[in-house]
């Protein structure tokens, strides 16, 4: 990928970005934009920011976007609870995506390459640790314990963003925790007759988060 190609994805993914799967959405990702037979939609692809997809973007409703790639997009649902595979589709021509009720996780099938890690490696860790922090950003509080204790925990964990990337880089997994669990609000339950124990125990977690609510 170019560099300045590189740099200008870079700064739109410091900001929260987001969209959902609708009936609608799959009449609107198989054509490109300016072939949709709308000429306000035309115009609008004119002015609007397309965004280059390198890596991944999470898009949460209500919001639309113009995405391209040269590789084929993975396109799954995030409910709050986990990711899950949806579709595959080809943009290497500009294609608007709608959210309209639940989030998406948007992600290249292509690796990230050498150009990424440069760029990547040049950034302090509290600009990576903001860009992850919005990749990571869950449309529902966390409320539920993600532990691999519990083959229920396991299941869920396997099925988070968290997961994904932990999964990635030696250098993103190092960041990663901490940037879930700093950016999103934990919630927990009390009920009435059961001991629940909530340690976060994979991963550790407890020293990162910053807004926890007790609900009863």
């Amino acid at each position: 990928m170019e560099e300045a190609a590189y740099d200008t994805f870079t700064a739109d993914i410091t900001q929260p970005t987001t969209a959902t799967i609708d009936s609608k959405m799959t009449a609107d990702i198989t054509k490109p934009a300016a072939a949709m037979g709308d000429s306000k939609t035309t115009a609008d692809t004119e002015v609007a920011k397309v965004i280059e997809l390198h890596n991944q973007i999470v898009l949460l409703p209500p919001q639309s976007i113009f995405i391209r790639c040269d590789s084929m997009i993975s396109i799954q649902t995030n409910d709050g609870r986990g990711i899950y595979e949806q579709m595959l589709i080809a943009a290497k021509t500009p294609l608007l995506i709608v959210a309209s009720g639940r989030g998406l996780v948007c992600s290249t099938t292509q690796d990230l390459g050498p150009k990424f890690a440069a760029g990547w490696n040049k950034m302090p860790d509290e600009l990576k640790l903001r860009i992850l922090g919005f990749a990571l950003i869950k449309e529902e509080d966390i409320n539920y314990d993600h532990g691999a204790n519990v083959p229920l925990g396991w299941a869920r964990f396997k099925r988070t963003l968290l997961y994904k990337f932990l999964k990635s880089t030696p250098d993103i997994a190092r960041l990663t925790t901490e940037a879930y669990y700093s950016n999103n609000s934990v919630q927990l339950h009390i009920h009435m007759g059961r001991d629940y124990s909530y340690t976060f125990s994979y991963p550790k977690a407890g020293r990162f988060i910053r807004v926890l609510y007790i609900k009863c």
